[in-house]
């Protein structure tokens, strides 16, 4: 198995070489990484080819977060960094799209405006200043005002569309309908304006491709409410492929999910200093001609901005599929219930829980319980699912009329038992007890 950079230089520094020796072997070993036509000829493409062009991603900078958050470095992006290497590429880049998590430590609440404006206007300095080629951004969960935005990038729209070669982009700006309570983690919610907007953007096309830019990936959980909104207009594009660019999760991801009909690609990309605390990151290459994207490199960096090669992106050609939430709900339950969209109708009650977007946040000593059918289509329900975002928490406890109440640790999935299929209905109550955090974006029963 080859080595990862940092994999290299440990086993050098350990065997009693010098920093300088490992640097030499390394750069001797890997020279062709730094090789722009030869990464264009492995993944075959060529700035010859009938429209083409390629554009880069980068996302979660986190610029803000110098002496607090998980990605603080000091001096973060004053000096050497990811943006003099965008510079340098030769054949130049068409853009750049910077997805969201420019700054961090912001919200909806305007009491965090004032230091985000700050931040917003260091970003720019460092970064939008130095950038010697075209960018497009988009604002994140992180830095989701778009208030102080505005303020420091008053000629820019918080989203927007453009056309080339074939290909119509569209950065969406997901955070309009959050008001000053919602907290982070809340999920993505578009606005009737913009979705009339991006209705039109789409209908007028004759683009092959359509690419979303949003900051938080379509794929997640906790995104079901904007997939539901965004599925009818992506079923009514008229080209022939369409992917979703984003961030948010700080990792490389490449997956295919069903929206709207069709299949539509999802790709995240690193940061460009680590994934969650400093470390090696990497901005995207993604290559296009005749109206597709037809590739992918990655631009693998130190966290100082000392790029050390570029690579292939893995099974670029055999994108792994993924069912969505609701696919998989749907697959499995003979109704389900989807948080903030209509489990309003099955819910009793809850206490000290922040109910979100798209979905319920239990912290310590919260709950809430739901009036769920034991008859469905006919059928008894035999089994109950919790859509849970991550590692299940807290305890369920069963009630229903002529059933002595049960409880148990919470699980995704578990059997009705015998007593609580006789009666017309129950109640599933979810407990977090006093160390317990978790989210429930679903539930449903079979």
């Amino acid at each position: 198995m080859e080595l990862n950079r940092r994999q290299f230089f440990t086993a050098c520094l350990a065997s009693g070489l010098s920093l300088a020796a490992a640097e030499e072997l390394w750069a001797a070993a890997h020279a062709a990484d730094f090789d722009f036509e030869g990464i264009c000829r492995k993944v075959g493409w060529s700035p010859n080819d009938p429209d083409a062009f390629f554009f880069l991603h980068a996302t979660d900078l986190h610029s803000s977060e110098v002496e607090v958050g998980a990605l603080r470095m000091p001096h973060k992006f004053e000096g050497k960094c990811f943006v003099q290497d965008m510079n340098a590429l030769d054949p130049r880049p068409a853009f750049v799209a910077l997805t969201g998590d420019l700054i961090s430590m912001t919200s909806m609440n305007p009491s965090t405006w004032d230091r985000a404006e700050q931040y917003f206007a260091r970003y720019k300095k460092i970064i939008c200043d130095r950038l010697e080629i075209p960018f497009w951004q988009i604002i994140g969960n992180n830095d989701c005002a778009a208030v102080p935005y505005k303020k420091v990038f008053p000629e820019l729209p918080v989203y927007w569309s453009f056309e080339r070669g074939g290909i119509c982009f569209a950065g969406l700006h997901g955070y309009n309908c959050w008001g000053a309570q919602t907290s982070n983690h809340s999920g993505i919610l578009y606005d009737a304006e913009q979705l009339a907007w991006l209705s039109e953007i789409v209908a007028k096309t004759s683009a092959r491709t359509l690419v979303l830019f949003t900051h938080e990936p379509l794929k997640d959980a906790d995104q079901h409410c904007a997939r539901r909104q965004l599925a009818p207009i992506v079923q009514s594009f008229q080209g022939e492929a369409v992917w979703n660019i984003a961030g948010h999760n700080h990792g490389n991801s490449d997956r295919v999910i069903q929206l709207g009909g069709r299949p539509m690609r999802v790709v995240e990309s690193l940061t460009p200093v680590g994934s969650w605390s400093p470390d090696d990151g990497l901005y995207r290459l993604l290559f296009a001609k005749n109206g597709l994207i037809t590739a992918s490199a990655y631009r693998w960096l130190t966290k100082d901005g000392e790029p050390f090669g570029f690579a292939e992106v893995p099974n670029w050609e055999n994108p792994a599929p993924m069912e969505t939430l609701e696919e998989s709900f749907g697959r499995k339950c003979r109704r389900f219930w989807l948080v903030g969209e209509d489990d309003a109708e099955i819910r009793a009650e809850c206490e000290n829980m922040e109910d979100r977007i798209s979905n319920l946040y239990f912290r310590r000593n919260a709950f809430a319980s739901w009036n769920l059918p034991t008859r469905v289509d006919g059928e008894p329900a035999r089994t109950v699912y919790l859509g849970f975002i991550g590692k299940p928490g807290g305890t369920v406890t069963l009630t229903a009329d002529g059933a002595e109440p049960q409880t148990f640790p919470a699980a995704a999935e578990f059997e009705l038992p015998e007593a609580f299929r006789k009666t017309e209905k129950f109640q599933v109550r979810i407990d977090s007890g006093e160390n317990t955090e978790f989210r429930i974006c679903a539930l449903g029963v079979r």
